[in-house]
């Protein structure tokens, strides 16, 4: 794309049931190089090529590693790889739309799963762990090799957006710590969407 004096950013979205869970890792690694609007906001360094100027990149994964969402096929299996909360940096939601408050969590009461750590649909400890790899990934990608987005986090140069799920934003979580270990805190846009996208299907 032809930048100009484009400036660049990092956009990173989890997305709910994108892809079947065996697919989780190719659309970890993929990606779409596109000309962005409304965040350009940050000039770290250049990538220029014939063609033009890299001024965006957009990462759209799926949550991690999760409990499923109904004891149906799994009636005797006991549920234990789960925590409450996971180690590092929050994530602080805001409404995409700019409403003063943010969207409500859309899952804080689904039930409880065999063994009594779990909870349906609840994002695993290796799911977790899962989204940390990611975000250590792309630090290692986008602010060492190419040197894209600065080695501190920056908000106007890195934004993050998340359905109101938890599996969905404590992937983002982790993610983010994985990018920017050490940061206090990170600022997300959140959807009131309930399913933006559903098996490859937009609603």
């Amino acid at each position: 794309h032809k930048a100009g004096s484009e400036r660049y950013v990092l956009q990173v979205w989890p997305g709910m049931r994108i892809l079947q869970a065996t697919a989780l890792l190719l659309i970890l690694a993929s990606f779409s190089l596109a000309s962005g609007s409304g965040y350009r906001q940050h000039v770290h360094s250049s990538r220029s090529t014939e063609n033009g100027t890299l001024v965006l990149v957009q990462v759209l994964f799926r949550h991690g590693s999760r409990t499923p969402l109904s004891t149906l096929y799994w009636p005797e299996t006991q549920y234990t790889g789960c925590e409450p909360e996971y180690l590092g940096a929050h994530v602080v939601l805001h409404d995409e739309n700019g409403a003063s408050e943010p969207p409500p969590i859309l899952d804080l009461n689904t039930s409880s799963l065999p063994g009594g750590r779990c909870r349906v649909g609840q994002l695993t400890t290796r799911g977790y762990q899962q989204s940390v790899k990611l975000g250590q990934w792309l630090r290692t990608r986008y602010v060492d090799k190419l040197g894209l987005v600065p080695p501190e986090f920056d908000p106007s140069a890195v934004a993050g957006r998340t359905t109101c799920v938890q599996r969905a934003i404590q992937t983002l979580q982790g993610v983010l710590n994985g990018m920017y270990p050490g940061t206090a805190s990170f600022p997300a846009a959140a959807s009131r969407e309930a399913r933006e996208i559903e098996n490859g299907k937009s609603t």
